[in-house]
């Protein structure tokens, strides 16, 4: 497969038991469907050995539109879990998720910042489910 942002191969690591696609020319990552929610769920540890490995220069792709490498249609890009800075890109028809380095952990960042602040840690979760399943929904 190709990696969306940069058009290189997307390389398979396994974390956490889940089989994520990474790019080691951009740092990007593709998700098959459920796996980022798969991986921000996972120990703190475990997703901070996989930002420590991402490095590389992110390249500016959006005039050409990323594509997704399995389908290779035009993403989508949207605000994780709606009210985050973070935009990912996600495929309409296979459910894919490619973030790139910086939105990566962001993103790690976002449910740490949950995590830290109790309560609202299940509305935010609450509402990246609901992403998730309006994503699900839309096949």
């Amino acid at each position: 497969m190709l990696c969306p942002g940069c058009q290189s191969s997307l390389q398979v690591e396994v974390v956490g038991g889940i089989h994520i696609d990474v790019c080691t020319t951009c740092a990007g990552v593709w998700f098959d469907e459920s796996e980022l929610g798969r991986f921000v769920a996972l120990d703190e540890v475990t997703t901070e050995v996989v930002s420590a490995k991402l490095s590389g220069e992110v390249k500016d792709m959006s005039s050409l539109g990323r594509r997704c490498p399995k389908c290779e249609i035009v993403l989508d890009s949207y605000h994780y879990a709606y009210h985050s800075p973070y935009l990912i890109d996600s495929c309409s028809k296979c459910n894919g998720i490619f973030v790139d380095q910086s939105e990566l952990r962001g993103i790690e960042h976002y449910h740490e910042t949950a995590r830290d602040d109790g309560p609202s840690q299940e509305a935010a979760l609450g509402m990246a489910k609901l992403q998730y399943d309006m994503i699900v929904a839309k096949e």
